[in-house]
């Protein structure tokens, strides 16, 4: 925690420098960022270099296929952060192209949102991840009922508090970023309302992605990543506008987690009927 704070109320420091009392521009913004970044990290592995730290390197037995399994296990991870650059790219190009500038504008009001969104459902993601993938290798399979009930229940809080907000103070949310012209109060609200449902069921997306990796299910995993991240989600954003309007560009993502989310809980209930079965 102390990493993380540290490392963002200096990135913003140096941006007001950088940016303002050096007018070094999206450059100076991009150098706060990395210079942020490089000291909690190193606020983090000092930790290694304390008497505090009980974990000691090791590279003893290491093998290509252990790398394998652990690289095909969290490629999943590494889908879910590249897909929301790909994301936002797309749905730029989209909006430039039936709302113009106004939808970019606003778009960027709820991709700086769903940031917040997809941060604290990681946390809770992660927070659970070790406690399940310690329990499953044990076969302590009622603790991972548990634990799977318990994060389940916070991400969907985590997701129903943002879209519940989002709901009520389409508006408010709008002013926390900018001072909007009569022309984005017009279309800011609606496409807050929608695009806002899709928070409660990415909390839990995410959180099903985490479970499958800790649980070692890297193909549900990766799919899940694929369908909210590239498949899906490329589909939607080119049809929907093209047959229903512009309007429909904010229907995207409600609509790609709810498909995803059906198919993790389908597709995960078939895998685990299957190894109890295996197993008796």
């Amino acid at each position: 925690m102390i990493a993380v704070i540290t490392g963002g109320i200096l990135n913003i420091i140096f941006d007001y420098i950088f940016v303002f009392h050096m007018s070094m521009g999206m450059t100076g913004a991009a150098f706060a960022t990395f210079l942020g970044t490089v000291i909690t990290c190193s606020i983090l592995v000092s930790h290694f270099f304390t008497k505090q730290n009980g974990l000691k390197l090791n590279f003893h037995n290491i093998t290509i296929h252990k790398f394998v399994l652990i690289f095909t296990n969290g490629f999943s991870s590494f889908l879910v952060e590249m897909a929301s650059g790909i994301l936002t790219f797309l749905f730029n190009l989209q909006l430039l192209r039936y709302i113009g500038v106004l939808g970019v504008t606003v778009y960027s009001i709820i991709a700086n949102t769903a940031i917040i969104v997809m941060s604290l459902s990681n946390g809770v993601a992660q927070a659970t991840q070790p406690i399940i993938t310690m329990n499953f290798g044990v076969g302590a399979h009622h603790r991972i009922k548990e634990v799977k009930r318990l994060g389940f229940f916070v991400s969907f809080f985590v997701g129903g508090m943002f879209t519940f907000l989002g709901m009520l103070f389409p508006l408010q949310i709008v002013y926390l970023f900018i001072d909007p012209t009569p022309e984005i109060l017009m279309i800011a609200p609606t496409a807050i309302r929608i695009y806002f449902t899709s928070f409660v069921i990415c909390s839990l997306n995410i959180f099903l992605n985490n479970y499958c990796q800790s649980t070692v299910k890297p193909v549900l995993a990766m799919a899940i990543s694929l369908l909210r991240g590239f498949i899906l989600s490329t589909m939607f954003i080119y049809v929907l506008p093209a047959f229903f309007g512009a309007t429909a560009i904010w229907y995207v993502m409600p609509i790609v987690e709810v498909i995803t989310f059906v198919f993790a809980i389908f597709a995960i209930r078939q895998k685990e009927k299957g190894q109890i079965t295996q197993s008796i």
